[in-house]
């Protein structure tokens, strides 16, 4: 099945957008069809590290030991709730300020309210908007960045 999708091509083509050494993005997530979307998505911005998990507990590890700039997180995991990872991300000092966008099918109002008042930075409903997710992903990892989420790391 083909698919077409009309985007911003000046958001699409901005690959100069994150022109620091290196941004790294975790991306916790248990399907894969999700997280080659993910991935190809991010080819779009060559200077992107991305890293990946499909569960919550061993995403909580990797944010606290490698610092990313961004965290995306689905909240249908195997092992743990999303809602669960963000509370325990935001608690811990080491990952507290490293910003979370939320990518689910859940586009309830109700739940979207919920996270953001638990600290998540953005939520984005699935299926992605490409312009949309790239721009979140450009500003979140910059303000990350910004924020010192990579504080001590190289």
């Amino acid at each position: 099945m083909e698919t077409s999708v009309k985007t911003d091509t000046s958001i699409v083509e901005r690959k100069d957008v994150l022109n620091f050494d290196q941004t790294k993005i975790l991306y916790i997530e248990d399907n894969e069809d999700n997280l080659s979307l993910v991935k190809q998505l991010l080819e779009l911005r060559p200077n992107v590290r991305l890293m990946s998990t499909a569960y919550g507990n061993k995403g909580i590890q990797m944010a606290d030991k490698s610092h990313p700039d961004l965290i995306l997180l689905d909240l249908n995991l195997p092992d743990m709730n999303g809602d669960e990872v963000v509370e325990i991300l935001k608690k811990q000092p080491s990952t507290q300020d490293i910003p979370i966008c939320i990518l689910s099918a859940d586009a309830q109002r109700s739940q979207i309210t919920r996270l953001k008042s638990m600290g998540v930075a953005d939520y984005l409903v699935k299926p992605l908007d490409i312009a949309q997710f790239l721009a979140v992903i450009d500003q979140l990892a910059s303000s990350g960045k910004s924020s010192g989420a990579a504080e001590g790391t190289p």
